[in-house]
């Protein structure tokens, strides 16, 4: 079954629109290795569950990868300076907008919530281009 929504290990969600950071490169500033995701899919012969994702930098190749795969943790002694625990993590931006940072449209607000820490989560999407934004400020 293919769905919208993929649970992450550390129990965020990832959606069609969210930006995702690779873990080779993982600077604030440094736009290469972030991705689009654009959909999820179904292997044909063996059911098993890809995630469909574009590059937003470069040529802006499209890929897909097994979604056990883009949810696993980065090989540490392999690759012993990177910084992520998960190959991809969700690129969540903490300035307020009131614009989408990927396609420029106007963000509609879908209600705040009360966190743990007495903080609120403001939750904003795209409706152009299906961006889910979500804020949180500190108490």
């Amino acid at each position: 079954m293919i769905t919208e929504t993929v649970r992450l290990k550390d129990a965020f969600d990832i959606h069609i629109g969210d930006i995702v950071q690779h873990f080779k490169h993982t600077d604030v500033d440094n736009v290469n290795y972030r991705y689009r995701v654009d959909g999820f899919a179904e292997h044909t012969e063996t059911g098993e569950q890809l995630v469909i994702y574009t590059a937003l930098y470069g040529d802006k190749r499209t890929y897909a990868r097994p979604v056990d795969m883009f949810l696993s943790e980065v090989d540490h002694e392999k690759y012993p300076d990177a910084k992520q625990k998960y190959r991809f993590v969700k690129i969540v931006y903490v300035a307020a907008r009131t614009s989408c940072w990927y396609c420029g449209n106007e963000l509609i607000w879908g209600g705040d919530t009360d966190d743990d820490d007495g903080g609120i989560i403001s939750n904003l999407h795209c409706p152009h281009c299906g961006a889910e934004v979500t804020y949180t400020w500190s108490k």
